[in-house]
Order: structure tokens, then sequence, then C-alpha cells
């Protein structure tokens, strides 16, 4: 089965800047601890069985990245009640990906980089999505510096149960390009369409306007 963990750090766990290096060693030896003391005291231990490992998260989640783009930014709080986790004040972020395709945010505390040098004060930041729904809430009280509309950031790792789980919730979700190690880049999934979504819909027709109905 699965449960072999990524370097992903859930949202109530170690504080932030803690070692995110992932260590299987301990799963192994559990494994293999247990199947010697059964085996061995058989005299078996020339024909242990072969292990079948569903390591998925392990292997894919820390191969994903989600680029970002900075739509907007505000002071958090200015108007109204700042958000739990951020001191009212603090500044805030607009990306243009939000819960609609970083669903695991709630329960996993993304890493977020800048993807270009930004010179100026490292503060407090949250950060939110696009959609118009006020649980479209990414981080909190992560320092960040001074970015604007336009830059770019990388949110890491989100390999793993992402893009099984994007809503279409008012936003076109974007292409998925793979990078191999030779510096090669394919699109390996295309952005998506207005028509992607339109086109599978229908109207019956006892709803469809009659004839000079518009006129």
């Amino acid at each position: 089965g699965g449960g072999f963990p990524s370097s992903n750090q859930l949202a109530a766990g170690q504080p932030e800047g803690d070692d995110d290096t992932v260590d299987i060693t301990p799963f192994a030896t559990a494994i293999c601890d247990e199947l010697m003391a059964q085996f061995g005291a058989r005299g078996d231990a020339a024909n242990l069985p072969t292990l079948m490992l569903e390591s998925g998260r392990h292997l894919i989640d820390d191969a994903g990245s989600l680029i970002a783009t900075v739509v907007g930014t505000r002071r958090h709080g200015a108007g109204g009640v700042a958000m739990p986790g951020s001191s009212a004040g603090s500044r805030a972020l607009v990306l243009d990906a939000g819960l609609n395709v970083l669903y695991t945010a709630h329960w996993y505390r993304h890493r977020v980089t800048p993807a270009q040098p930004v010179a100026g004060l490292i503060e407090e930041t949250a950060l939110f999505g696009p959609l118009c729904m006020n649980i479209d809430a990414l981080r909190v009280g992560l320092p960040l510096p001074p970015l604007v509309p336009g830059h770019r950031v990388v949110i890491q790792p989100v390999g793993a149960y992402n893009v099984t789980q994007w809503m279409q919730f008012s936003q076109l979700r974007p292409a998925i390009v793979l990078v191999a190690a030779d510096g090669t880049v394919e699109v390996i999934r295309r952005g998506e369409t207005l028509s992607d979504v339109k086109d599978a819909e229908r109207l019956p027709d006892r709803y469809r306007p009659s004839p000079g109905m518009l006129d």
C-alpha cells in the first residue's frame, strides 16, 4: 500500500524552516526486519517473498511544481478582519492559482519560492487564490519579499493528489509541461479552453428559444 512520505509538510507539522528531507530507512527497516524475523525463524531466509511496493507519492510528489503569477496585492485586514494566523496590516498576495489547482493547500504546507530575484524587505505574507470563495487561502505567515503583479512564484511539491483533484470552478486549468533531466521541455497536457468546458453541455430542446422569439 501507499503511505511512503514525500518532502511535503503537514500544515500542523514542524516549524517553518525545519529539515524537510525524506528518509524512508525506518520504513524499510520495519518491513525487512519483520520479514526476516518471520521467515528466518523458519529457516526460509533464502526464499523470502517478493515485495510489491506502491510508493507513488514518494516518487512523484517532489517531481511536481506549480508556477503561479501574482495578480494583486493588498494589506491584510485593511477594511476587515485579518485571517487567522496572519496579523493585521501584513502583506497579502492574490495568485492566479488557488484551491482549484492546489486542493491540498489546506492540509500541506507547500514551499513557495519567488521565480525571479526580488529586492526589498522580507515580510509576513498571506497567499490567496482567484476564486470567489473565502476558503481560497493557500498560505499565511509566509516570509516573502515585496512581490508585485506580474511576478511569479514556484509552489512545491505538488506532484501527488493535485491534478487528480483539480476543480472546474470559474478558472480554466493550466497546461502541464514535462521538464526532462536533459532540459527538454514538452507539453504533456495542454491548457484548458472555454470550449473544453462548454462542449460537454447539452441544452434540452424544450428550453431552446422558438423561432422569432429573440427578434
